[in-house]
This record gives C-alpha cells, structure tokens and sequence, in this order.
C-alpha cells in the first residue's frame, strides 16, 4: 500500500500538508481562530494546537505571529505524520508534532495558550467519515482534556476551545472545567458562516 495522496494548503509563509479526509474544519471556520486571539489576547511564547489534525489551526497562529513556539498533539498518527510533512516543507524548527491520547504522552510543557476544535459531537452518531475527528460520546475526550490540561497549562495561561452551538453549549463543559481546578473566562460567538462558538478558560484565582 503506497503512502496517502497529499494536498497543499498556503496559509500565509507556510505550506500545510494534509490528506481531504483528515480536514475537520480548520480549514475552514478554524481561521477565525487568528482574527479572536489577534483582538481578544496577544502573542505567546508557546502555543499548543490539541486534536490538530494537520495543524490548519496552529500553522495559521505561527504564520500570523501570534506565537513563537508551537506543538501539535493529535491521537491519529495520520495526522501527526501530515504535520511532521509539513515542518520538514518549510524548514520549520520551532514546531512539533507529537502522537498523544489527550496528554498521555505530551511534552513536559507548561503552554501559555491552548487551542482546539475538538470532535463537536456528544453522541456515537454516525455521520460518514472520519469519526475521530467528530464522535466525543458522552463528552469522554472533553472529559479527559480537563482533567489533565491543568497540568501542562501556564499559571496565566488560557484555554480557546472552538464548539458547535448546534451540537454542545458552554453548560456542558462547565462542572468539568471548574473539576479541573479551572474557570470559565468567556463564551463568545465566531465569525464564521458555520454556528461556532469559543469556550475560554483559565487557572482558577
């Protein structure tokens, strides 16, 4: 069997590597990721992208300065190895990518911002595809997320998470983000013609 057919996707300086059925919309109303953080935070030193797939989201935060150091953590290493592909095309040497259950096997980082467009599906439902990149049955990942996170999380760090508001509200994640010695910061609308919405989070005063 001969390796996964790859395209190319341009985003700013750099070139992302990825297979079409590895997207899972950070690609797409991902990219708002840089418009939010450009107005709602400020650069970082170290950027974490979590469920990267091929890292649309966290190459884009890298291309537009808005961090200077970035890791991609992603549980499929199809995933990992498009993003590995694309550090090697660019020549980038302030990027890594590593394959991690949640945080089982992430770097000993303390990040100073977090970013995800998790799987937006609570339930085992079916629709085609890669399921990875949609099923989070009863919230399990989420779950595991928070309860590992705080960990590897700056004391002044922050935690953007992308949701679908037809699929999930800030109520569901509330009672595991407060379990994780964390608080809700924000719940704010994307600009996107997709329903998405960002769940902001920090280290509890």
């Amino acid at each position: 069997m001969g390796s996964p057919e790859r395209d190319i996707m341009r985003i700013g300086q750099i070139d992302v590597v990825y297979s079409s059925h590895l997207k899972g919309g950070g690609e797409t109303f991902g990219q708002d990721f840089v418009r939010f953080i450009s107005e709602y935070h400020h650069p970082v030193d170290r950027l974490l992208e979590w469920c990267s797939g091929p890292g649309f989201i966290g190459f884009a935060l890298l291309t537009h300065g808005l961090c200077r150091e970035l890791d991609l953590l992603d549980i499929n290493p199809e995933a990992i190895a498009a993003c590995d592909e694309t550090i090697r095309r660019n020549h980038l040497t302030n990027v890594r990518a590593s394959v991690s259950d949640c945080f089982d096997s992430a770097p000993k980082v303390a990040w100073n911002l977090i970013v995800a467009n998790p799987p937006h599906s609570g339930t085992d439902e079916d629709w085609g595809g890669l399921k990875l990149i949609y099923q989070d049955p009863d919230w399990k990942i989420h779950q595991k997320f928070y309860r590992q996170v705080r960990s590897f999380l700056a004391p002044d760090g922050l935690i953007i998470m992308q949701e679908n508001a037809l699929l999930s509200q800030a109520s569901d994640f509330v009672s595991m983000i407060e379990h994780s010695g964390l608080r809700v910061v924000d719940n704010l609308f994307a600009q996107s013609d997709d329903p998405m919405y960002y769940l902001v989070s920090a280290p509890a005063q």
